[in-house]
């Protein structure tokens, strides 16, 4: 969005970014209630929908889940303004019928509301248009919420990490060794931390790569 300089970044395009890498992916998660009608993405046809702060991440992936599904905003009763725990209890009180969320899974406010109420993941499939918009296919496994005893097939976008056009080529080199490899510098730990790797570093990347870093990746992605 700000390459192109759309959404909040309308009218100011900045040609001068450039990427270097992709790290965590951050799941489409479309909640409902396990025992309300909605079963797929046409489900939500008439019902009441959070689909994320405007301007948001969140809400950019839900316009675009709904134009792939030929879902116009006006044949659903969106509910905005409210952050992902506020949606989430809406939802639990029954005030909303789904909610739509753009984060690395699982993400703890719904952590939370699945040990107390049966929520459900609902399955969204790729398709070229969402392809292209930078999204990529993500498989969350069974039992990554409580009650949720399938995978569920969704899309992801990835947290990127990117510079701009003239920062100098060693210091691209430098970050990349820190980000890459271990011997450079400790990681962390968790199970986020532990999905940045170069085979996935290409994923989902929608605006020119610095070369450096194309250069980087392409001679250590492993095989």
């Amino acid at each position: 969005a700000a390459y192109q300089g759309q959404g909040r970044f309308g009218g100011a395009a900045q040609h001068e970014l450039r990427a270097v890498a992709s790290l965590i992916p951050e799941a489409v998660q479309l909640v409902v209630r396990a025992d309300g009608p909605i079963k797929t993405v046409a489900d939500l046809a008439g019902r009441r929908v959070d689909l994320g702060l405007p301007h948001s991440g969140t809400r950019a992936n839900a316009m675009a889940i709904l134009a792939a599904h030929r879902l116009a905003p006006d044949s659903l009763q969106i509910v905005s303004g409210n952050t992902l725990a506020q949606a989430t209890e809406l939802l639990v009180q029954g005030k909303i019928d789904a909610l739509f969320t753009t984060v690395h899974a699982p993400a703890r406010a719904l952590q939370r509301a699945a040990v107390r109420s049966r929520l459900a993941l609902i399955d969204i499939l790729p398709t070229d248009a969402l392809r292209a918009s930078g999204l990529v296919p993500l498989k969350l496994p069974a039992r990554t919420y409580a009650g949720q005893a399938e995978p569920v097939q969704t899309l992801a976008t990835t947290a990127l990490l990117v510079t701009r056009s003239d920062v100098p080529t060693k210091q691209v080199d430098t970050l990349l060794e820190l980000l890459f490899e271990p011997a450079s510098t400790p990681r962390g730990e968790g199970a986020a931390m532990a999905q940045i790797n170069t085979s996935t570093a290409r994923e989902g990347v929608t605006i020119p790569f610095m070369p450096a870093a194309q250069t980087y990746l392409e001679r250590h992605t492993k095989r």
